[in-house]
């Protein structure tokens, strides 16, 4: 399994880290899932997600810091409650 789209699931921070526990997905779809903050920080240190779409989960500007030292090539953050300051974050 390389590709996986669970958009509008409302699976959450816990139910997007048990994806993680696959290691060959590299295209990942969690539109609409309730991640929040909690959630986007699992991101950080990720080396197999290469495209990511995290668009309305309640991200905010600290959330942004879970895509920090990961190899996501290809990310949408849209409708995530981002200021300028979570933008310089990025």
């Amino acid at each position: 399994l390389k590709d996986l789209d669970v958009s509008n699931n409302k699976i959450g921070p816990r139910g997007a880290r048990m994806l993680f526990l696959n290691p060959s997905i590299t295209t990942l779809n969690l539109r609409k899932n309730k991640l929040g903050k909690e959630g986007a920080l699992l991101f950080q240190g990720n080396v197999t997600i290469k495209t990511l779409n995290v668009a309305e989960n309640d991200i905010g500007d600290e959330g942004v810091l879970g895509f920090s030292n990961c190899s996501i090539k290809d990310l949408d953050l849209s409708f995530n409650n981002i200021s300028e300051i979570g933008a310089v974050l990025l």
